[in-house]
C-alpha cells in the first residue's frame, strides 16, 4: 500500500515537472508568436498601399494619355463625372514657365480610377497630383508625379525609411519614396528633387490650396509620358 502510494506521487510529482515545463515553453514561445504575426499584419498593410498606390498612378497614367492634346496645348481639362467634386477643371494654361508644375487634387483623376475609388485610407490621409509640362526641341514630356501623405493617426505616422523603401518596392519601378529633400526610387532605380514638382514654383490647380511640400518618407510614385 505504501508503495501504492508512494508510486502514485511520484506520478503526480512528474506530471507537475512536465506542465511547468510546458509552460516555460508556452512562456518562450508566444512573444515570437506575437511578433510573427504583428509583422505580418504590417507585412498585409504595405501590400494594401502599395496596391492602393498603384492603381491611382495608373489612373493618372490613363488621364495623362487621353488628354495628352491638352496637356501639351496648355488647354482646359474639365472632369464632367459626377465622381469629381474638387478641381473638375483644370487650366493647363497656368503653365507658363519650364520650371512651373500643376498641384492636383487626385478626385480630379475619379474618371480613370477603379470602380468605387476612395483617394485616401486609414494610413493615407491624401494623395497629391503634380503634372509637369516640358518641351524639349520637337518633343513634348509630361510627368505625372503623385506622393500619399502620411494620416494623422494613422500607424504610418512612424513609419521609418526601411518600411518606406519596402512600400517603393512593392509598387514597382515606378514607386520611391522621399528623404532629405529627394524622392527615391526603389532599389535606386530613379531620382528627382521635391522641390521639381512641388513646393516653390508650384501652382495649386485650386484658387484656394494651401502651398504643400511633402516629408521624409512619403511614397510616392511617378510616370512619364512622351509624343
Amino acid at each position: 500500500m505504501l508503495n501504492f502510494m508512494k508510486r502514485k506521487s511520484d506520478e503526480r510529482g512528474s506530471v507537475m515537472i512536465e506542465m511547468i515545463a510546458m509552460l516555460g515553453l508556452i512562456t518562450m514561445v508566444s512573444p515570437m508568436m506575437y511578433k510573427q504575426a504583428a509583422e505580418r499584419n504590417t507585412e498585409l498593410s504595405d501590400i494594401t498601399i502599395a496596391n492602393h498606390t498603384r492603381s491611382i498612378m495608373e489612373g493618372v497614367n490613363d488621364y495623362i494619355q487621353s488628354n495628352f492634346a491638352a496637356i501639351r496645348d496648355k488647354a482646359d481639362v474639365e472632369c464632367t463625372a459626377s465622381c469629381c467634386t474638387t478641381d473638375k477643371k483644370v487650366e493647363y494654361s497656368k503653365i507658363v514657365a519650364a520650371s512651373q508644375k500643376l498641384i492636383i487634387d487626385v478626385n480630379h483623376f475619379c474618371e480613370y480610377m477603379p470602380p468605387g475609388f476612395n483617394g485616401s485610407s486609414k494610413d493615407i490621409g491624401a494623395y497629391k497630383v503634380a503634372i509637369k509640362r516640358e518641351q524639349v526641341g520637337s518633343n513634348v514630356y509630361v510627368t505625372g508625379v503623385i506622393v500619399g501623405s502620411k494620416a494623422a493617426g494613422g500607424e504610418l505616422q512612424s513609419m521609418d525609411r526601411k518600411r518606406s523603401s519596402r512600400i517603393a518596392s512593392l509598387i514597382g519601378s515606378h514607386g520611391g519614396y522621399i528623404n532629405a529633400g529627394d524622392a527615391n526610387g526603389a532599389q535606386g532605380t530613379w531620382k528627382l528633387a521635391v522641390t521639381d514638382y512641388f513646393g516653390a514654383g508650384s501652382i495649386n490647380a485650386a484658387a484656394n490650396a494651401t502651398a504643400w511640400t511633402p516629408g521624409n518618407n512619403n511614397i510616392v510614385d511617378q510616370e512619364i509620358t512622351t509624343l
